[in-house]
C-alpha cells in the first residue's frame, strides 16, 4: 500500500512565513513516516486477531519503506522473504487478504518432484501429529519426512535415518481411502501428512481497508507535530 498525501495543506501553513514554509517537505517526511507506522502497527494487531497464533516471521514481515524529504512517499507492505520451508510471506497471505486458492508450498514441490504428491494433491498435518505452539509442522519433523520420503519415493523409508534411531519409518499410501504419509512404530499404522485438494480460503484478513482507515486518521494529528518539530529545528 503506498502512502502519497497531497492534503489540506493550506490549513496546516497559512500563518507560516516563507522561511518556515520551506520546512514543508522535512515536515511530511516525518508525518508520512509516522502515519505509515501506525497503518503498520495496525496491520499487524489485525493479524493477530484474525489468525489462530500467527507466527513472529509472519508478524514481523509487515514493514514500513520510509519516506524522505526528496521522495515524499512512504509504504507499507510485506518484505519479499521466504520463511523456513521456501514460501514467499506475500503468497502464504495473500489467499487470507483477497481470498481464493492456496499455492502450494516449498515442501509440496519437493515431494511433487519426487512423484509422490500428484499435481492436484497438498499436504495438510493429520490430528495424530504433534505440531508447534505455533500450529505448525515442527521444522526437524518435517526435515525428517523429507529426508526419508522426499529423495527415494515410495521404497526409501528410512534410508537416510541413523540405524540407532530406526524405530519406525514413514510409507505413503492409502489407507481407508485416505492418501498420505503415514508413520510405522511396532506395527502400527499413523497418518502424519494428508494428501488433500487444494486448500481454498475466504478473505479475512482485511488489510487495506484497517491500515487505509488508520493511516488517514493518524495523518493530520502526526501532520501537526511534524510541522511544530520541523519549525522549531
Amino acid at each position: 500500500m503506498d502512502l502519497q498525501v497531497k492534503s489540506e495543506l493550506k490549513k496546516l501553513t497559512k500563518d507560516l512565513s516563507n522561511l518556515e514554509k520551506k520546512q514543508i517537505p522535512f515536515a511530511m517526511s516525518l508525518a508520512l513516516n509516522e502515519s505509515a507506522t501506525i497503518g503498520q502497527k495496525a496491520g499487524v494487531k489485525e493479524m493477530e486477531r484474525v489468525f489462530d497464533r500467527p507466527t513472529p516471521f509472519i508478524l514481523k514481515s509487515l514493514r514500513v519503506t520510509r519516506s524522505s524529504k526528496n521522495n515524499l512517499k512512504a509504504e507499507v507492505g510485506f518484505k519479499n522473504v521466504f520463511g523456513k520451508f521456501g514460501s514467499a510471506v506475500e503468497n502464504t497471505l495473500k489467499p487470507h487478504i483477497e481470498g481464493g486458492a492456496r499455492q502450494p508450498k516449498a515442501s509440496e514441490m519437493t515431494l511433487r518432484r519426487a512423484g509422490i504428491l500428484r499435481a492436484d494433491e497438498f499436504i495438510v498435518p493429520s490430528r495424530a501429529l504433534r505440531l508447534n505452539r505455533f500450529g505448525n509442522v515442527p521444522t526437524g519433523t518435517m526435515n525428517k519426512i523429507l529426508a526419508n520420503i522426499g529423495g527415494f519415493g515410495e521404497q526409501g523409508y528410512k534410508a537416510n535415518t541413523p540405524a540407532a534411531n530406526r524405530t519406525f519409518k514413514y510409507v505413503v499410501g492409502e489407507v481407508g481411502g485416505t492418501r498420505g504419509i503415514w508413520s510405522i512404530q511396532a506395527k502400527k499404522w499413523k497418518p502424519v501428512l494428508i494428501f488433500v485438494k487444494q486448500p481454498k480460503y475466504t478473505a479475512r484478513f482485511d488489510f487495506y481497508r484497517v491500515t487505509e482507515s488508520e493511516i488517514n486518521r493518524g495523518f493530520p494529528g502526526a501532520m501537526r507535530r511534524s510541522l511544530r518539530r520541523a519549525i522549531d529545528t
